[in-house]
């Protein structure tokens, strides 16, 4: 009786089928294609860069979000504090003061522009887009301000 070497032959048990290994080199295939790509992303120094700038700008964007709102509850507060203690009459004349200093604003403005040659007039409207552009460091500028004068206030009051 002969029988089939490969069965006598315990490494031959083990073998894996060529469909196995079909499968295995698949495997190997997809897990080496994975790699490479991951080494290649992290070798991508200008996307990698670009990533990093977005997330700083989202940060930026947040926290300067957070501190603006922060500075305006602070005027909020300290405006609040400051109509609470100052008499009616004050703030009768502030506000009657208010309106005239707004008239006479818009009177001088209507006059400069009508008075303003054309190129300083698009310089100023490119500085006022600078300005807007800054709204944020405006708001901490005013918050600081408003913080001194309502500092001010109350230690002259005490």
């Amino acid at each position: 009786m002969t029988q089939d070497p490969s069965s006598q032959d315990p490494r031959h048990q083990d073998a894996p089928s060529p469909e196995e290994l079909r499968e295995r080199i698949e495997g190997t295939r997809e897990q080496l294609g994975a790699t490479v790509e991951a080494l290649a992303a992290k070798a991508d120094v200008k996307a990698r860069a670009k990533d990093t700038t977005a997330a700083a700008k989202r940060q930026v964007r947040e926290k300067s979000s957070d501190a603006a709102a922060a500075v305006k509850d602070t005027a909020d507060h300290a405006m609040h504090a400051i109509r609470d203690k100052t008499p009616d009459p004050v703030l009768d004349a502030a506000t009657r003061l208010g309106h005239q200093v707004t008239d006479t604003a818009s009177t001088v403005a209507d006059s400069v522009k009508e008075s303003t040659p054309p190129p300083v007039a698009d310089k100023a409207r490119q500085a006022a887009g600078a300005a807007r552009d800054r709204r944020v460091q405006a708001a901490v500028v005013t918050a600081v301000i408003v913080a001194a004068v309502v500092y001010r206030t109350a230690r002259a009051r005490r």
